[in-house]
């Protein structure tokens, strides 16, 4: 008995240690957080484009952060008018989708 709880205790204490070892830096999310802001500004084609709020992180399972942008349209006939996008960026490959919200 004694042998079966010293082995599921080491198990509980290696499967806690390998997810501590597994969490990210916080170096590492403020370097994914500028990496998905350069790019959905980027992507946004808005001129003067800047985050509304904080990033939305959603579970690991959905693997993407959200982020409001807010900035002005460059095309002539949009008239510099404002808007605000919607950017998913997908943490694992890194790419960036754009939603106009209305």
């Amino acid at each position: 008995m004694v042998k079966i709880l010293a082995l599921s205790l080491t198990f509980l204490t290696s499967s806690w240690l390998t997810s501590v070892t597994l969490a990210s830096s916080p170096q590492a999310w403020e370097k994914s957080h500028q990496e998905m802001l350069n790019k959905c500004t980027q992507a946004s084609g808005l001129k003067g484009a800047k985050p509304v709020g904080q990033p939305i992180l959603f579970d690991d399972t959905v693997g993407y952060t959200g982020l409001i942008l807010k900035g002005r349209y460059t095309q002539p006939h949009m008239k510099n008018q404002e808007t605000q996008m919607l950017c998913l960026f997908n943490r694992k490959t890194r790419k960036v989708y754009l939603s106009e919200m209305s």
